[in-house]
């Protein structure tokens, strides 16, 4: 069988043992098969005679507008446009001090109290 000299990208374990590190860059010979894989898992750069062939540019198509994208009007008038002006001040305040935490005591609660 015929042998390729490739180039790694990345390290990786060229055999069935861990004491066969190949480390990136580094030149080696392996058979067409073999190259074949390790070009799949993108161990190593493309090699003369290889059938990857290098990604063709997206072809980048422009798009017409569609002619019914606004929507239609409608035939009769609805209601007024919101307002939106700031609502008046006060307005949703509620009634007495209780939702601020300034309530006064209760009656029960005045018997809590130490020293009473």
């Amino acid at each position: 069988m015929d042998k390729i000299q490739v180039k790694t990208r990345r390290g990786f374990n060229n055999g069935p043992t861990s004491a066969s590190y190949v480390k990136a860059g580094v030149t080696l010979e392996v058979d067409r098969f073999r190259a074949a894989d390790l070009l799949a898992n993108n161990l190593i750069e493309d090699y003369p005679g290889s059938a990857r062939k290098a990604a063709a540019a997206p072809v980048i198509q422009t798009l017409t507008e569609p002619t019914n994208k606004s929507a239609p009007t409608p035939s009769t008038p609805g209601a007024p446009a919101p307002s939106t002006a700031e609502p008046a001040k006060g307005a949703n305040k509620a009634k007495g001090n209780a939702d601020k935490g300034n309530a006064a005591p209760s009656a029960a609660g005045a018997d809590d109290k130490p020293g009473a």
